[in-house]
């Protein structure tokens, strides 16, 4: 490894273990200065080109995947109390199943009182630029705001969204968090 110090004429070699200059390569032309005491060996100074070595290039970027508007985020459900507090989860165009198994898009799989498949349904309308929650097909129940969940329903930003009665000491609890408001909508958004 090489490196310049503070004069960039001068370039700062570390060598292994060097006793005196006439160990050093021939087919390595140098001049040597000196040298310093360096960890693990001797440091040697040598005269080095005029003109600044060019750093190495930086690597080239990788090209990003094209996102698709189907999955940029519209929301966030933020776990505010139950077993996986503190977890939050994206919430991305049209429906997003909710349960504990891995084939849902919003998987709690660390909640026993979550469903396996499908406990409820949370939805983004790109038509109508509003979130939705509508019951699932597993046997859980939701209350949105204290109501129970019976039919579709439209979510606001900052709605409460319980996934256990609240008999059961430390309840499942979600709060919705928009990034879409009338101030900001992703206009790629078409579909």
């Amino acid at each position: 490894m090489s490196h310049y110090d503070n004069n960039p004429t001068q370039l700062i070699i570390p060598v292994a273990s060097v006793d005196s200059p006439s160990q050093l390569p021939e087919s390595v032309p140098t001049q040597v200065i000196g040298h310093t005491a360096a960890a693990g060996g001797e440091t040697i100074k040598i005269d080095g080109p005029t003109e600044p070595i060019p750093p190495h290039p930086a690597p080239t970027p990788k090209p990003s995947p094209e996102i698709s508007p189907d999955d940029y985020p519209m929301g966030f459900l933020v776990v505010i109390g139950g077993p996986m507090r503190g977890s939050f989860f994206v919430v991305r165009a049209n429906q997003n199943s909710l349960g504990r198994a891995l084939n849902n898009h919003i998987c709690m799989k660390d909640d026993p009182r979550v469903s396996r498949e499908k406990h409820c349904f949370i939805i983004y309308s790109v038509d109508d630029k509003k979130f939705f929650i509508r019951p699932g097909d597993g046997s859980g129940i939701v209350f949105i705001n204290d109501s129970l969940l019976f039919t579709p329903t439209e979510l606001k930003h900052g709605d409460i969204i319980r996934l256990s009665n609240n008999t059961v000491p430390d309840p499942t609890v979600l709060r919705l968090y928009s990034v879409i408001d009338d101030r900001f909508q992703w206009e790629v958004c078409t579909r």
